[in-house]
């Protein structure tokens, strides 16, 4: 049995050929293009030193320690926990591998 195009619902069929579609398809295409070289990317010596690779708390991940210094931490003079969790949160999902 061979199903072809003409037989898919009307709601379905006309959906890949709107303009909408291949704008989202292409926007998409295009994003993951200019980001793919990040992922061979090491840190940067901005601020990634203090921020992650120097930080022994970061480095650990998340723990319940972690989490009640984030609340109390202040990091180069600013109070910022959501920051903090974040990091811990990319170092506990992916290690130390900024790509």
């Amino acid at each position: 049995m061979t199903i072809s195009l003409s037989s898919f619902p009307a709601a379905v069929n006309p959906f890949y050929k709107s303009p909408k579609f291949i704008a989202v398809i292409l926007l998409i295409g295009t994003t993951l293009l200019v980001y793919a070289p990040l992922r061979s990317h090491q840190f940067l010596l901005y601020d990634d030193d203090v921020y992650v690779t120097d930080d022994v708390q970061i480095q650990q991940g998340i723990t319940w320690s972690n989490l009640v210094w984030g609340l109390t931490a202040i990091e180069e003079g600013l109070w910022k926990p959501v920051t903090l969790y974040s990091h811990m949160l990319d170092v506990q999902l992916f290690g130390m591998n900024p790509a």
